[in-house]
């Protein structure tokens, strides 16, 4: 979303903001070291993944490769998000 405002776009009944600045990036798993290269600073504040989890219906496919619970679980994906340290301050004073 290039535009200064969050967008707000209605698809199948739900509604969804695409917020102002927001980026969109399909890649696979694979593109996980360009990607933590790239991180923009100070980092990302929100990333929605859809890993390649396993299930019956992609072992029946044999259409992709899976990552093992413990494979998923290690995915670097706090190297890639941003931190508030204003915000984690105000959460400890509580």
């Amino acid at each position: 979303n290039k535009t200064g405002n969050d967008e707000v776009y209605r698809m199948c009944g739900h509604q969804f903001v695409i917020p102002r600045g927001a980026k969109f990036l399909l890649a696979d798993i694979t593109g996980l070291g360009a990607l933590l290269k790239a991180k923009p600073n100070p980092g990302f504040r929100l990333i929605v993944l859809d890993p390649p989890w396993p299930s019956m219906s992609v072992s029946r496919s044999h259409k992709y490769k899976t990552l093992n619970p413990r494979d998923l679980i290690n995915l670097p994906i706090r190297k890639l998000l941003y931190y508030d340290d204003d915000y984690m301050e105000e959460e400890e004073e509580e």
